[in-house]
């Protein structure tokens, strides 16, 4: 019979999987573009973390394979895009193509350059290792990295620049440092 980790009843009172489900995991959002397979992976994905109430590494084994899953997204959506890739760059190589032209959120390549590393780190080490709920939020960052590959990557570039304009302006304002109040509380405004 299936049993509770000992840890969730310790690190995050989770008396119950419905506990664990509404109070450890997040809701997993799947853009309707990603196709069918990744969808199928990323529901996956979903299962293993839910199993980490019974079985603490299988947050690991999530992190893993969702990693597993963004190199095929890559590869499915280099293709869909007709980027002209070769099919057997290196996940390292695949990852700042994307990130280079604008297909993920985040502004720092080492964001998905992290997940390249744990995933290698985890085929190549020798010894084991288990990053457990340290891991859970970049299985969740991993997920909307895939998400990202089918966002309007134009918008985004678009926004970004539009952002990167309004802070260089905002720089010349607050060169001696602003203190935004606004009547709850009072906000140190550096970037917006």
């Amino acid at each position: 019979m299936l049993q509770r980790h000992p840890i969730w009843q310790y690190a995050l009172k989770a008396e119950t999987l419905q506990d664990f489900k509404e109070n450890v995991l997040k809701p997993i959002y799947i853009n309707p573009s990603v196709p069918d397979d990744i969808q199928g992976e990323i529901k996956l994905v979903e299962k293993l973390l839910i199993h980490s109430f019974f079985e603490y590494e299988f947050i690991d084994v999530a992190l893993t394979h969702a990693a597993f899953t963004l190199e095929k997204a890559l590869k499915i959506k280099s293709k869909e895009i007709g980027a002209g890739l070769n099919p057997k760059l290196t996940f390292e190589k695949l990852i700042e193509w994307f990130f280079v032209n604008g297909y993920f959120e985040t502004d720092n390549i080492e964001v998905p350059n992290q997940l390249r590393n744990i995933r290698n780190d985890k085929v190549h080490r020798a010894e084991k290792s288990l990053g457990g709920v340290i891991f859970m939020g970049k299985v969740y960052h991993t997920l909307d990295l895939i998400n990202d590959l089918y966002e309007d990557h134009n918008l985004r570039k678009d926004r970004k620049s539009i952002r990167k304009s309004v802070n260089e302006k905002l720089q010349e304002f607050i060169k001696e440092g602003v203190i935004l109040d606004t009547g709850k509380e009072r906000l140190l405004v550096y970037n917006a």
